[in-house]
């Protein structure tokens, strides 16, 4: 589980909102082939992947290579977090490995590099556990968002392996 940031290019014509319920209606759960649709980067998408990857290595990590058939991905160093590009859109993930004290800087970290694709692309951002764009951002909130879910997710695992703690009963 990971806390994720969406990036998207609207339809012509459309809002952010309007394209991804466009998306979801024509997404068929039962249809694998359309998970994961081949990758076919323009020439102006390549570009702006290139000047993504050059400017997160230099203001905000090292970054790892991550190709596959149907996206380009870096993981950042430090912070730890997963960017996968695709062809009209993005996503940023940042996995529940961060305790309260290191989440405030793993989050910044997110928004600054979800600001940095913005500058470099047409995508627009969508904090997928606040509804909220990432233009100016609430930290605090998106914190506490992000170490309540960790919690739950630490204690899910917890009960998993160990069975249910007697606490919950």
């Amino acid at each position: 589980m990971s806390y994720d940031i969406l990036l998207i290019r609207p339809d012509p014509g459309k809002t952010v909102d309007e394209t991804l319920q466009r998306r979801n209606a024509e997404f068929d759960i039962n249809d694998e082939s359309s998970w994961f649709p081949d990758l076919h980067l323009s020439a102006d998408d390549a570009a702006d992947w290139e000047r993504i990857c050059t400017r997160t290595r230099d203001e905000v990590s090292d970054i790892e290579r991550e190709e596959f058939p149907s996206y380009v991905g870096r993981w950042t160093v430090d912070p730890r977090m997963q960017l996968r590009y695709m062809e009209d859109s993005a996503d940023l993930s940042i996995y529940y490995w961060y305790g309260a004290a290191e989440a405030p800087r793993a989050l910044e970290a997110a928004y600054n590099l979800v600001a940095l694709i913005e500058a470099e692309t047409d995508l627009i951002s969508i904090d997928g556990q606040t509804g909220e764009r990432c233009t100016s951002p609430n930290l605090p909130m998106a914190v506490g968002i992000y170490t309540g879910t960790r919690s739950t997710v630490l204690r899910a695992i917890a009960e998993r392996e160990d069975g249910p703690s007697p606490t919950a009963m």
